[in-house]
Parts: structure tokens; C-alpha cells; sequence
């Protein structure tokens, strides 16, 4: 191998995002002859104003070593050198064993009888196939152009990826993690514990003294916090004026001295800038080595906290939940119960507009409860509905109701539907006969799936998506970018658009780090041909921005609210 080769290797030069650097490439070749005709015909290439840094292998095992090394952009590969399939496996161990994914792989063979170049293709990762024979110098220019395009845009998509979940899993202001890197923190049903802090009174630091000041507060706290932790605990910001420590160990003696550094903390704390001072004190709630449910235990301990008085500590015991959760659902269920026997729950229609067009071509059907003359909406039930079993009732209650409305009309409609109706046998027979029974094109129809639900890991919601598909109905990902996350959706399920989730879109005129996280997600949705959707659009200001920005579709008070008539 060429000194001048090793050198970027010798120096740990391994990032391409450099534009003073050149592209590196891997030629892993047994034959000498073929290294020096293709640095022959690559000689003088240039590529967005960058030149090649040309690096010689002539094995598999010579090739992995320089590969852990070194990143490299393309990686040119014959199939037989020291095995008939040592190229093969050279692939197999870049993709899998050293997992880049961005690296371009191009496999080159003297011998393409060895390997059937569709079983090649197939079976292995393989960014593209040619014979020694057709590699001319036009056609390797066109070859290397080519990968170190996708490469490059391989590469952006990373970085915006990387910069998405950033802003995602990190609060702007504290520096803290947040509610959505917590919730991924606890996917795993592990035996731990969790302290819930709620600053008492902070709305009226903010109302007393501004928001600017509420802010330093909020980052002076953090510190605070920070301060008292040891190794395998982690404070996160929430939202607002909330804290959380996880507590992974399960020291309980240290646990207590924590409860009791944190009590001290909440007597003495003041917070003092420019002569103004602030007293703070919190509420507690705290979860001792519980596996599931650790926010939603602890959210119940700081309201049985609250309920006595402020600057309070409860422990979290089993029969707060019980209690509460019986009594809430047995209500709601009989309530459910009722309104199905009477048909009092009916969908509502909230308008979808199309921004390019300036027309309104769909509608969100949203479920509502008529009770007792008044209007019930579904966060009041759906929690209930779930426990008993009961969404499947409610998603065709819902779809038989707003196919009878659209059977005379040319609009879109969509509808959310659940990982209980994926499991509901019969569900796409039933919604193809009702379609059928009114006339419907399926190709009018969106089914919502809450991002909540992560596709990879349901195979049975996959399938009954793809019978979906099949029959002609459009599958949209809602609350994009709160739970999962998952960019993965939007690549290997034939999607027809997602809705990115309210929370980023009803600040994006105000707020910078939620118009970075939408423009993110915007950039990678076009790069993937996926339609977007922009909800809580509730001002002119959100319409133009979301308008500027690129997105498709508005929903919000701006364009309507739900109502039972279109």
C-alpha cells in the first residue's frame, strides 16, 4: 500500500463532512493491475470541488483493518481474492460487523460467473454490481459520481437525523434532558425509582417578575439539582417547572439521604438577580423501585402531595392508583357503554388544507360523546375505552358514521385507528364493506396510526397496514415526532403523509428549537416523498410559517374547528 494512503489513516482524519479534505476511497483488489488502472482513470476526478485520497487493499482481512481505521465514501470490491467469496464477505462485515450504513459499495468481478449478480444484490447490502469489463473510464466517472452523490446525501440526512434527536431528547433552556428522552429511559421494565419535582408557586414567579426572570430560575434550579446527584442517577426537565431524577441503583440508604438533601434544598433555596429575589420550594412525589408506569405513580403521589399543602414530599403506594383508576374507568366504561347503546358518540370534522392550493380537499374525523347536552371530547374516555377493550367499537362506530356523511361528497377523510384495531379480527374486512356499502374510493381514506405505536415491532399491525394498502386506503403516521421518533416508518411503510405533532407547530412562529425540529423533519419527509400535515395551526402567524417552511397540509383553529356538519 502507498505511504501517501496511510497517511489520513495515521493522522485520524475520518470525517468526509470536512470540504478541505478529499473523498476516500477503498479499492480492494487481488490484482495489482487493477489498482493501477483504476487510480489511472480516476486521475484529476473532482467531485463538489473535492479530489480522491485512493487506498489500496489486496484482501479481505487487509480491507477490515484499514476499515476500522478510516471512513471511507465509496469501497470498490472484487468478489474472489483470497476465497471465491471473500468480496461477499467484506460486504457482510462492513454492513454488519463495522454497521455502516452510508458507505457505498460497489462490487467488481473478473468472474461474474462465481456469483449470480441478482442473488448478489439480493442477499447482500450492495450499492451497485458491474463487470471489470464494462468499467471504462467514462463509465467509472459515472460510477464514482454517482455513489458519492447518495453518499452525500446519506451523510445530510444523518446530520439532520442527529441534530432532530438532539432537539428532541434535550431541553432548549436547562440543557437538560427531557420528557421524551425520559419516557425512552424507562421503555425498558426495569426495577428503579423516580423523584418528581414541581417548583411550587412558579407561575407566579413568572407573573411577579417575568418571563425572562422565570427562565433564570428554571436554569438556576437545574443546577441546584445537578449538584446533588451521583453516579446512575440523571435530573431531566419535563416541561414547564417540572424535574425528574431517575434512580437506577437500588441503594435505598442513598435514595434517603437524596429525599433528605432535596427536602434541605426546598427550605433553603432562593434565587437573587439584579436585587430581585425569588423563594423556591417544591412538591415531591417519589416512585421506590417500581418497573412500570413510574410518571403516571409519581404524577399521583405530587397530587396526593398537593392536596394537603405545598413544599411536600409522598411516597408513592399502590392504592393511590387503585382507587382512582377503578373509580375513573368504571364511570367512563358504563358512560361508553350507554353512549354506544344510544348512538350518542358521532364523529366531528375538522377541515385539512391543502397550502399549495389554498382548498380544503380533506377532513379529520374526531370522536366525540353527546352527553347530557354537552360535548365530550375524547381524552375524557379514550384511556377507559382502552382498558375495557372498547376502541374497536368506537374506530368503526366512527368510520360507519363518516362514510354515510362522504358518500355524498368528493372530499378525503382520515381516521385514527389503534394497535386494539390492528388486533380486531375482521377489521379490514369490515372496512371494506363498509366502503363498498357507500360507495367510497378507498383511495379517499387515511388511516392515522398514533406514532406511539412503533410498526417495527407489531407484525400483525404491519400486516393488516398492508392489506389496507392493497385494498387502495392511504396510511398517514400522527403526533409525529413526540414518541418513536422512528424515521425507520417512514422508510419501510408506504406511507401517504405525517402529521407532525401540535406541540412543535403552535410555537414555530415564536420559537426557534421548535422550528429546527420541524424543518428537520420537513427535509427528511421530502427526501422520502412523504407528504406533511401541520396540526394546531391556530393563528395566521403558524399558517405562514408552516406555509414559508414548506409543509403541505394545515389543520387548526386557523382553517376550522371539528364540527358535526362539513
Amino acid at each position: 500500500m502507498a505511504d501517501e494512503a496511510l497517511r489520513f489513516l495515521d493522522d485520524d482524519i475520518t470525517l468526509q463532512e470536512n470540504s478541505k479534505e478529499p473523498w476516500y476511497i477503498l479499492i480492494v483488489d487481488d490484482e495489482p493491475s487493477v489498482h493501477e488502472v483504476t487510480k489511472l482513470a480516476l486521475k484529476g476526478f473532482t467531485y463538489e470541488g473535492r479530489g480522491l485520497e485512493l487506498v489500496s487493499a489486496y484482501s479481505k482481512k487487509e480491507a477490515a483493518t484499514l476499515f476500522g481505521k478510516g471512513r471511507f465514501a465509496v469501497v470498490l470490491i472484487d468478489v474472489v481474492m483470497e476465497t471465491d467469496s471473500a468480496g461477499l464477505e467484506l460486504v457482510e462485515y462492513i454492513r454488519k460487523e463495522a454497521q455502516d450504513e452510508e458507505v457505498r459499495l460497489i462490487i467488481r468481478t473478473g468472474q461474474p460467473g462465481t456469483a449470480p449478480e441478482r442473488f448478489v444484490i439480493d442477499h447482500y447490502d450492495i450499492n451497485d454490481y458491474k463487470e471489470k469489463t464494462e468499467l471504462t473510464v467514462d463509465r467509472i466517472y459515472t460510477t464514482m459520481r454517482t455513489a458519492l452523490s447518495q453518499y452525500q446525501k446519506l451523510l445530510e440526512l444523518g446530520q439532520k437525523q442527529e441534530e432532530l434527536q438532539t432537539r428532541l431528547h434535550y431541553d432548549a433552556l436547562t440543557g437538560l434532558p427531557n420528557r421524551n428522552l425520559l419516557h425512552d429511559d424507562l421503555v425498558f421494565p426495569l426495577s428503579r425509582s423516580l423523584i418528581l419535582i414541581d417548583t411550587d408557586f412558579f407561575g407566579m414567579i413568572n407573573d411577579a417578575y417575568g418571563f425572562e426572570f422565570g427562565d433564570r430560575v428554571l436554569q438556576f434550579i437545574s443546577v441546584e439539582l445537578q449538584k446533588l446527584l451521583v453516579d446512575r442517577e440523571r435530573v431531566y426537565h419535563l416541561e414547564a417547572d417540572h424535574f425528574a431524577i431517575v434512580i437506577e441503583h437500588g441503594d435505598k440508604i442513598r435514595l434517603e439521604r437524596l429525599k433528605e438533601a432535596l427536602i434541605n434544598l426546598s427550605h433553603r433555596l432562593k434565587y437573587e438577580s439584579d436585587g430581585v429575589s425569588a423563594r423556591i420550594s417544591f412538591s415531591m412525589g417519589i416512585v421506590i423501585e417500581e418497573s412500570e408506569e413510574l410518571i403516571q405513580k409519581a404524577y399521583m403521589a405530587i397530587r396526593q402531595a398537593r392536596s394537603v399543602s405545598r413544599n411536600r414530599v409522598q411516597v408513592y403506594h399502590e392504592s393511590m392508583q387503585m382507587v382512582a383508576f377503578m373509580q375513573e374507568n368504571a364511570q367512563w366504561t358504563k358512560l361508553l357503554n350507554t353512549a354506544i347503546e344510544q348512538r350518542s358518540l358521532v364523529p366531528y370534522f375538522q377541515p385539512i388544507l391543502n397550502i399549495k392550493t389554498g382548498q380544503v380537499e380533506k377532513y379529520e374525523a374526531l370522536v366525540r360523546m353527546h352527553l347530557n347536552g354537552t360535548i365530550v371530547c375524547p381524552h375524557e374516555f379514550l384511556g377507559a375505552a382502552r382498558f375495557s377493550g372498547m376502541l374497536p367499537q368506537i374506530t368503526k362506530i366512527v368510520l360507519e358514521k363518516t362514510a354515510k356523511i362522504f358518500a355524498d361528497n368528493s372530499y378525503s377523510f382520515s381516521i385514527n385507528v389503534t394497535d386494539q384495531d390492528f388486533a380486531e379480527e375482521g377489521f379490514v374486512d369490515f372496512v371494506k364493506d363498509t366502503l363498498h356499502r357507500y360507495r367510497i374510493d378507498p383511495k379517499r381514506v387515511v388511516f392515522e396510526l398514533l406514532e406511539e405505536n412503533s410498526l417495527k415491532k407489531n407484525p400483525e399491525a404491519l400486516n393488516v397496514i398492508h392489506q389496507l394498502s392493497e385494498l387502495g386506503c392511504n396510511i398517514s403516521i400522527d403526533d409525529f415526532g413526540v414518541e418513536c421518533s422512528n424515521y425507520a416508518q417512514l422508510i419501510t411503510n408506504d406511507l401517504e403523509s405525517i402529521k407532525i405533532d401540535g406541540s412543535f407547530i403552535k410555537e414555530i412562529d415564536k420559537s426557534s428549537n421548535c422550528y429546527l425540529v420541524v424543518d428537520a423533519i420537513i427535509y427528511f419527509a421530502k427526501k422520502v416523498g412523504v407528504k406533511t400535515v401541520a396540526e394546531y395551526v391556530h393563528s395566521k402567524a403558524v399558517f405562514e410559517k408552516v406555509k414559508e417552511m414548506g409543509v403541505d397540509f394545515a389543520q387548526g383553529y386557523y382553517i376550522g374547528e371539528p364540527k358535526e356538519e362539513l
